[in-house]
């Protein structure tokens, strides 16, 4: 009969055997030699598995005789929280040969024991292209609490001095209670992080923010409807300046794309109306002049600028299932902007629905970017509203 391991949680030989006052520094199985230390596959409880990954720690005979063998664990990405109900979405981003350093130890019979392999430890900033080895982790991984982790004794992030000025993006950001509260929180470590720019569909909420945060770039996505086809057509209108940019599709418009709000020679802020860039190939001055100025007042969060990103979308707006999503947005690639921190919340639906896929999906999509990632909940009512709601929040940390 063969033999498979069992990968639960931590558990020592002490309460699972009995075992002789012996040390055992090798075992032969089938023709081949293990020492302790090794990096072995271990055969897998159910027959459609891979065979687990792990290291040697300990050899060990009962007083039946019998041998067992403590292995230290690796796991898989799709063997994580991310699991197969996001893996196939998420696949392509994680290298075949990348595993995760766990403190999970098991003990199984010897028997269990398929062949050696070759793990190898590496820094973050190393190409794993490189490496001659079956397997590599540069990050660990803690099931107990879903948390992508750097390695113990890896370079720390460079630290931040209590001067430093960190810049805040507030994705769906109502009227900036979460972007307030980060910035709030930063202020007691000694951190001045600033919310620079805030974005949210509803207009009242942005004139909200922009009125008590007069540092803070508002934008609503639902920009105000063109109002380019009250001027007759027969007129030439001149461009005084730009006033403003947007990415989508303003009302009175079909394409997606970048559009300037103009304001146009001889007319008021009331006619101010939405072009399409396309439209002003002959006001290059005007752009330019647009580009140097935005430029120097941070209007838009360029790569590089965004320290922190936080928001609470609505799960609609960040599945997978929303036949809505628009894939060609250059600001939903988060290749353009990659900040220190990210911190999401939602409701506690986000890890039940559909078998958990979008909080996987997440989860997965942080840890592929080599953020430490940490999942939690948290109930609303022990921090001051008069309501037990639980909400779950994902927190990103970056590694680079």
């Amino acid at each position: 009969m063969t033999m498979r391991a069992i990968r639960k949680k931590p558990r020592s030989r002490d309460n699972m055997y009995c075992w002789q006052n012996a040390i055992i520094h090798k075992q032969k199985l089938t023709g081949c030699q293990f020492y302790l230390g090794d990096d072995v596959y271990v055969e897998a409880a159910e027959d459609d598995k891979p065979h687990y990954i792990g290291k040697i720690i300990e050899f060990f005979e009962s007083t039946e005789d019998k041998l067992y063998v403590i292995v230290q664990w690796f796991y898989r990405p799709i063997e994580t929280v991310i699991k197969e109900e996001a893996m196939e979405e998420l696949d392509n981003l994680f290298d075949k040969r990348l595993v995760f350093y766990t403190d999970i130890k098991d003990a199984n019979p010897l028997k269990c024991l398929i062949s050696k392999l070759k793990i190898e430890r590496i820094a973050l900033d190393v190409d794993s292209k490189i490496l001659d080895c079956d397997y590599y982790y540069n990050m660990s991984y803690s099931p107990n609490y879903s948390t992508f982790s750097k390695m113990a004794g890896d370079q720390p992030v460079s630290s931040l001095s209590i001067s430093s000025d960190m810049n805040l993006l507030n994705l769906y950001s109502g009227c900036g209670a979460m972007s307030t509260g980060l910035c709030l929180g930063a202020a007691i470590d000694g951190v001045n992080l600033i919310t620079r720019w805030s974005v949210d569909i509803d207009k009242n909420a942005c004139q909200n923010i922009g009125h008590n945060h007069p540092e803070t770039k508002t934008n609503s996505n639902d920009v105000e409807e063109s109002k380019r086809n009250s001027f007759k057509l027969s007129k030439i209108f001149y461009v005084e300046k730009m006033i403003d940019i947007c990415f989508g599709v303003p009302k009175g418009f079909e394409d997606r794309g970048i559009y300037f709000k103009v304001r146009w020679e001889g007319f008021g802020s009331g006619d101010d109306t939405w072009e399409p860039i396309g439209a002003l190939s002959n006001c290059t001055e005007r752009v330019r002049e647009f580009v140097i100025s935005g430029h120097k007042a941070n209007i838009l969060p360029l790569p590089g600028n965004v320290d922190v990103i936080c928001g609470g979308p609505p799960c609609q707006g960040m599945s997978g299932f929303n036949r809505f999503r628009n894939n060609k947005d250059p600001l939903e690639n988060s290749q353009n902007n990659q900040p220190k921190y990210v911190l999401m919340e939602n409701v506690v639906d986000i890890v039940k629905f559909s078998k958990g896929f979008l909080g996987r999906y997440t989860i997965g999509r942080l840890a592929s970017m080599k953020y430490q990632v940490r999942l939690g909940l948290l109930a609303a009512g022990c921090y001051g509203p008069p309501q037990f709601r639980l909400r779950a929040f994902f927190w990103g940390g970056s590694t680079f």
